[in-house]
C-alpha cells in the first residue's frame, strides 16, 4: 500500500496512544473467577492534535490528511521524552519468533533500550510499530532480548530490520478522518486518528 507521508513539521502538539486489544474477560455467569482471554492481533492507534498553524504550513497538511483519507498514512513519531542515542545498526535475531519478546542484534554495545520508547519491525514492505515494555541493555556484540508491546504480529526473519532512531506509524485515518477548524485570525488546527492496518 502507498502511504502518504504526513509533514515533518510542525510536530504534532499531542499524541494519545489507544492499545487496540483483541483479547477481552470472560466472567461466568453464575460466579466464579475472571478469566482474561488474550488474542492475536493487538495493534496500536494514536490520537493526534497539531498545533495551530498558518498558511503554507496548514495547507500541506489539509492536503496530505485529505488525500490520507483514501490511501492510508504515514507519520514520524516524536519521542521527546526518550533520549533515542545512537542505537547501531539493530535487525531481527533469529527467524520464527512470536509473543511479546523480540531477540534482536546489531545494537551499539551498552545501548539502553527505555520503557515505553517506540521501534518498527520493518517486515514484508510494512512497518509494524511497537513499545519496549521493560528496560534492556545491548551486551557483547549488540545482543538484547527485548519485551515488546503488544505481542509480535509478524513472523520474523533472521535480518530484517528494525527501526529505533525514527520510528513512524502508517495505518489508516479512522473515525471522522480528519478534521480542522479556522479562527479568525487565520489560524488552522488539526486533530486525527491513525490506526495501523495490521
Amino acid at each position: 500500500m502507498s502511504y502518504v507521508v504526513l509533514p515533518s513539521s510542525p510536530a504534532p502538539m499531542i499524541i494519545e496512544p489507544q492499545q487496540i486489544d483483541y483479547g477481552g474477560v470472560l466472567s461466568p455467569p453464575l460466579g466464579g473467577t475472571d478469566q482474561r482471554v488474550n488474542r492475536n492481533g493487538n495493534r496500536w492507534a494514536l490520537r493526534i492534535q497539531m498545533p495551530l498553524m498558518e498558511e503554507p504550513e496548514a495547507g500541506l497538511w489539509v492536503g496530505a490528511l485529505t488525500r490520507g483519507q483514501r490511501y492510508g498514512v504515514r507519520l514520524p513519531l516524536i519521542q521527546a521524552d526518550v533520549n533515542i542515542g545512537i542505537p547501531g545498526s539493530p535487525l531481527v535475531n533469529g527467524s520464527g519468533q512470536a509473543g511479546d519478546t523480540l531477540n534482536i542484534k546489531g545494537m551499539a554495545s551498552g545501548y539502553d533500550l527505555v520503557a515505553g520508547q517506540w521501534f518498527n519491525h520493518v517486515s514484508g514492505g510494512f512497518n509494524y510499530l511497537y513499545k519496549i515494555a521493560l528496560p534492556g541493555k545491548a551486551i557483547g556484540l549488540g545482543t538484547v532480548t527485548a519485551t515488546i508491546e503488544p505481542p509480535l504480529r509478524a513472523e520474523t526473519t533472521d535480518n530484517e530490520v528494525l527501526e529505533f532512531e525514527e520510528p513512524v506509524i502508517e495505518g489508516l485515518l479512522v473515525g471522522q478522518g480528519q478534521g480542522w477548524t479556522i479562527d479568525a485570525a487565520i489560524h488552522t488546527g488539526l486533530s486525527f486518528t491513525i490506526r495501523e492496518r495490521r
